[in-house]
């Protein structure tokens, strides 16, 4: 009886550890799969914010690109040699636009 008894024991503790190992594992899939979800969300975000940004830039660009063909074209109308525009090679498109009104201004 006593043996027996012991046996009953020893698996009802197994048994409760068992199930106990379950639920730690299944509790830790889950936790993984909300980190998961919420970094592909993240990375989805920032993806987005920097399509956005690049974008935006290139729209920027294709308007100063525009300008200078503007600017170009009215420079060739009237068969005017433009002149040198000293710039950085950091300057702002909208310098250059600037710079090119100031021109046409003093003319």
């Amino acid at each position: 009886v006593n043996g027996a008894f012991m046996q009953s024991m020893f698996d009802a503790a197994q048994k409760t550890q068992q199930q106990s190992l379950e639920m730690f594992v299944t509790t830790c899939k889950q936790d993984w799969k909300r980190e998961l979800f919420s970094a592909q969300n993240e990375i989805c975000s920032t993806v987005k914010k920097c399509k956005n940004e690049t974008d935006s830039c290139l729209n920027g660009i294709s308007q100063g690109v525009t300008s200078m063909h503007s600017s170009l074209k009215y420079e060739i109308k009237n068969q005017q040699t433009p002149a040198p525009i000293k710039m950085n090679a950091n300057a702002d498109v909208s310098e250059y636009h600037h710079h090119q009104q100031q021109q046409h201004q003093q003319q």
